[in-house]
């Protein structure tokens, strides 16, 4: 048994049927903890790096991504699903006070979500407009600081600009960014250290803000109008090279009802086609490519972002494949 804050959590996952046992607790300074534990059940057993904290943010997996070879476990008292969704596009095992856990070793696979915590193991609740790195409208944000390096160097006006956000907003998230260890010159901001935590909450985050319908039908030839402006195809239909797509995504400049007409998609069903706003103004598009009707590909971060958000397995190799083809490796 484990003697800490954090005995809750353990004592959760031991009400499962799995045995614990820890070995050396690492020196942390910051708010978030790591110590080596194994956890098993049967014949089936495996050595994780813990991380544990009241709440450890998506930020907070970079900084103890790597250090071990083994996979990463995170315990928490409260773990909301918008950031159990994430760590699970980020492949990162997790379990909390309230009973929700995701543990997949050996033949064990548990898969528990919905419990609400317990209202006093957690009396103070967080300020999630001050510590959420990856909200709306800091997603915006980092999207543009990604996608545009160069704008680590500009002026907060035209970062602002450029994501589509508030002259505020931007220096907030620089802020914000600058004291959760991405700042222009951390380690962290690269080798996907920001893109990839990015990418996995954008489903959850951004994503539903900006999505304006879902519908099915055929995409092979989409008919743009000269209401909607330029569209931009993301998700697999922008990875065409690499999978044949089942699902297509689209950024327009402005809604327009009548797009979804002019191709004949339907509403009802299960959705195949999603179209949503874009909200960036890119800083090179009057001299690479001036505004206009017709399609071009969206930035290769939204569609890594989109890839990462789809739940169908055999994406994610060609996600990786993707980011691992554009992303910057220095």
């Amino acid at each position: 048994m484990i003697v800490s804050p954090y005995a809750p959590v353990a004592h959760r996952i031991e009400e499962l049927g799995i045995r614990i046992s820890t070995g050396r607790v690492h020196t942390s300074t910051s708010r978030v903890g790591e110590l080596d534990a194994t956890l098993a059940r049967g014949r089936s057993h495996q050595a994780y790096h813990v991380a544990h904290g009241d709440r450890v943010a998506l930020s907070d997996i970079t900084r103890v991504t790597g250090k071990s070879d083994a996979p990463l476990l995170v315990w928490s008292i409260v773990i909301p699903p918008r950031t159990a969704e994430a760590y699970r596009r980020m492949g990162v095992q997790y379990a909390d006070a309230a009973g929700n856990a995701w543990l997949e070793f050996g033949d064990v696979l548990i898969d528990i979500r919905g419990r609400r915590p317990v209202e006093e193991m957690h009396p103070r609740p967080l300020d999630k407009r001050s510590t959420n790195l990856f909200s709306a409208g800091r997603s915006k944000v980092i999207f543009a600081l990604l996608t545009w390096p160069h704008l680590w160097e500009a002026s907060k006006r035209e970062l602002a600009h450029v994501a589509g956000v508030s002259v505020g907003l931007a220096h907030d998230s620089i802020t914000l960014l600058e004291q959760s260890g991405y700042g222009k010159y951390s380690r962290m901001s690269r080798n996907h250290g920001l893109l990839d935590p990015w990418a996995a909450a954008y489903a959850t985050a951004l994503a539903p803000q900006i999505t304006l319908g879902s519908y099915r039908g055929d995409f092979g030839a989409v008919v743009t109008t000269r209401e909607s402006g330029e569209v931009l195809v993301s998700g697999e239909s922008a990875a065409k090279d690499l999978i044949r797509p089942t699902t297509l995504t689209l950024y327009v400049e402005q809604p327009d009802p009548r797009l979804p007409v002019a191709n004949r998609w339907r509403a009802d069903g299960e959705p195949t086609i999603f179209v949503r706003r874009r909200f960036w103004h890119a800083p090179d598009e009057r001299q690479d490519h001036p505004p206009g009707l017709g399609l071009r590909d969206a930035p290769w971060t939204i569609v890594y972002a989109d890839l990462v958000s789809n739940d169908d397995p055999r994406l994610q190799n060609v996600a990786r494949e993707w980011r691992d083809r554009h992303a910057d490796p220095s």
